[in-house]
């Protein structure tokens, strides 16, 4: 018997890391949106592999389940990245468009981001925005969010590192220090 794999036969390979030349970052301009009716701006950053913005490229945000949450994207749902970086997309909640309410308000609104390269990559990136049943004095004064942001959007298993910066802002979008931030990494196999 004769190797018909093509293969040598040798040690097994360790899989080598594909470089990645761009990511994604989601930012929206309040934490939270009201099932009642509200709009958000949500602004896709596309970022170059030494942390730059990316001007002049397509990226798409896509809401997850618009047909049964009941929120759209005021525009085209694929914008141009500005000198920056940045396509500012405008979400709207419409009340009467929302079919299952208890649903939207358990899990939220799960926004995706994606770009293509000339190569065809495609990076993607998720976000989920909190919705509420209104606004309360305890919701608005007391309600912080935050934005995490990484120098890789994939690490490699077999042993990799990557640099997060978590930001904290209040309500109005504001910058928020002195705060303690806790980042644990969830064992999702379990």
């Amino acid at each position: 018997g004769g190797n018909t794999g093509g293969g040598t036969g040798g040690e097994p390979t360790t899989p080598q890391p594909v470089a990645t030349n761009y990511h994604l970052m989601i930012s929206a301009n309040k934490p939270s949106v009201v099932i009642t009716g509200d709009t958000a701006v949500v602004t896709v950053k596309l970022v170059d592999v030494n942390g730059g913005g990316v001007a002049s490229q397509n990226v798409t945000l896509a809401v997850e389940d618009t047909v049964n949450n009941g929120i759209t994207i005021e525009g085209p749902s694929t914008l141009v990245t500005d000198e920056s970086g940045n396509a500012h997309f405008t979400l709207q909640l419409n009340a009467a468009n929302v079919a299952d309410k208890a649903a939207l308000l358990s899990k939220g609104l799960r926004l995706n981001a994606t770009f293509t390269d000339a190569t065809k990559k495609v990076t993607s990136q998720t976000a989920l925005i909190k919705v509420i049943e209104a606004l309360t004095s305890e919701t608005s004064t007391a309600q912080y969010f935050l934005s995490m942001s990484s120098n890789k959007p994939t690490l490699v298993v077999t042993g990799d590192s990557a640099k997060v910066t978590i930001k904290a802002f209040d309500v109005n979008g504001g910058s928020v220090a002195g705060q303690n931030v806790t980042l644990a990494i969830v064992d999702t196999l379990k």
